[in-house]
């Protein structure tokens, strides 16, 4: 069952749709109920599978490494109280489907791959290099702290402010779901 606006989901409401309903999840822009100025982006757990705690694993995992990995580069996950305890991830139970989901940093500025074209075709190549080096940065620091993000690709590196020629990119690397312990992924290869 999808989530639609004006849904409820714990301490936020639901204000739109941001992309539809593809995969295991739903993502949401949303805002505080009790606070509508404070937006935020839901990734909400929509499979009706027998497989949920599956999924209610893999939720927890991004948002412990989204937890671990602070970052001007990397989304934030937002800490959400609910019945008087504050969590990362919670269970819509008042929802015929009681999805899991979380609340993370809402970026407004659409990813990458929707901005591609335009900036290879208009932007000045030193531009270019910029969000380059920022992105290797990003890359950097998680690899440094012992992770990796296993789904590089520019539908996956989002903007806080539309892309200006005139001002410094601001890429923000998202979806953690397939990231994994550096050294996890080593045990896991084989020579």
């Amino acid at each position: 069952m999808a989530i639609r606006s004006g849904d409820v989901l714990g301490p936020y409401t639901i204000e739109r749709v941001l992309s539809k309903q593809g995969g295991m999840s739903q993502l949401l822009l949303a805002y505080e109920t009790d606070r509508p100025q404070y937006k935020a982006a839901i990734k909400a757990h929509l499979t009706q599978s027998s497989n949920r705690l599956a999924y209610q694993d893999l939720l927890r995992h991004e948002v412990t490494i989204l937890q671990e990995l602070r970052h001007p580069g990397i989304v934030r996950v937002y800490p959400m109280r609910i019945d008087g305890k504050v969590v990362y991830t919670a269970r819509a139970a008042d929802r015929p489907d009681q999805p899991w989901y979380f609340a993370m940093e809402y970026l407004g500025a659409d990813s990458l791959d929707k901005h591609l074209d335009r900036i290879v075709k208009k932007f000045p190549l030193v531009w270019s290099m910029e969000l380059f080096y920022q992105l290797l940065t990003v890359i950097h620091f998680m690899h440094q702290s012992g992770y990796a993000h296993c789904d590089l690709k520019p539908h996956n590196i989002l903007f806080r402010h539309p892309p200006n020629p005139s001002h410094t990119p601001d890429p923000v690397l998202v979806d953690f779901g397939s990231a994994t312990s550096i050294a996890k992924g080593m045990d896991q290869l084989s020579f």
